[in-house]
């Protein structure tokens, strides 16, 4: 992989997020009520231990989410909790506090800056569909871990 990152994405695929699904179902959208709740996630562990196992490997993991980084605190204290190897320094890449950009937008913008450095995502990790196919048109090997479609 040649320093290739491993990017893995948060809600969907790491962190069980269906408790707080309710906040953007339906017309309105509750984006910060949907982020604020974050911390009540349960892990998604066989994930979890695949992203462990990878780092532990020596392979570059990084976390991409699109959750707001106003929630910075709150998923740094969720991902200690729950992932043993959060505390040696892996990376997390949240949006901007009031950027609205889609995620399937946001993450191929945050690839082109990685690709734009000489560096790249060998696999990506991820549930939406929308942004497993961003992956793919960018000729990257992403795995659906599930339907997240919210």
């Amino acid at each position: 992989m040649n320093g290739d990152i491993i990017v893995f994405d948060l809600d969907g695929t790491i962190a069980d997020c269906s408790h707080r699904l309710h906040h953007i179902k339906g017309t309105v959208k509750d984006w910060e009520a949907f982020h604020a709740a974050c911390h009540a996630d349960a892990p998604i562990m066989p994930v979890i231990r695949l992203m462990e196992a990878l780092y532990e490997a020596h392979h570059p993991v990084e976390i991409w989410t699109g959750r707001d980084d106003t929630t910075a605190e709150a998923t740094r204290r969720w991902l200690q909790d729950w992932g043993k190897i959060y505390g040696h320094g892996i990376p997390i890449r949240m949006r901007q506090h009031g950027d609205h950009t889609e995620d399937h937008i946001l993450k191929a913008r945050w690839l082109a800056d990685l690709r734009a450095t000489g560096r790249d995502v060998a696999m990506a990790f991820e549930d939406r569909a929308r942004v497993v196919k961003m992956w793919r048109a960018h000729g990257v090997q992403c795995f659906q871990v599930c339907e997240g479609d919210f």
